[in-house]
């Protein structure tokens, strides 16, 4: 009796694609992010009414400028500028979005970053200095010197870091 053996070979295909070819250094990738694709002035073509709807209101933009640390100096231009890059927000909004694309795979994207450490962290914190050419007053974050209570390096803050006005 003869039997017959049959092999079956197993055929796999790897397809591979790219996008483009692979950054090499830094100055390719700043090249490439520089090259105007589109401008930001035709997807903002707004009229004044549309701008005017979406200025924040003067005690909004008030109340920023304290949190942050920063002088009400050319307080219309900041308005202006904040109200401007809240209705680009709203446009971006509007763009239809693929949700299944993975950002692992993205060409600029670092792949593995480092996460940041306490030490590190506590590091920067307690080399920072303010900057005056940003509007930063000396004293204009000291939330802990607002604590009623402390003990064993732990603060309690009973009221708000800043009162509403």
């Amino acid at each position: 009796m003869i039997y017959r053996i049959g092999s079956r070979a197993h055929v796999r295909n790897f397809v591979k694609s790219a996008i483009g070819p692979r950054f090499r250094d830094m100055t390719e990738i700043k090249k490439y992010v520089e090259s105007p694709k589109w401008a930001v002035e035709e997807f903002l073509k707004q009229d004044d009414k549309e701008q005017i709807q979406h200025l924040p209101s003067e005690e909004t933009v008030k109340r920023l400028l304290k949190l942050s640390g920063l002088p009400l100096e050319n307080f219309d231009s900041i308005r202006n500028q904040l109200g401007r890059q809240l209705l680009f927000l709203d446009k971006l909004m509007t763009l239809d979005v693929d949700e299944n694309i993975d950002p692992n795979h993205a060409r600029i994207l670092e792949r593995h970053p480092q996460p940041l450490r306490y030490e590190e962290l506590f590091r920067l914190a307690h080399n920072q200095r303010q900057e005056k050419s940003l509007g930063e007053t000396d004293g204009s974050w000291e939330s802990i010197k607002l604590a009623t209570q402390s003990e064993n390096g732990f603060y309690v803050l009973r009221e708000a870091l800043m009162k509403r006005e």
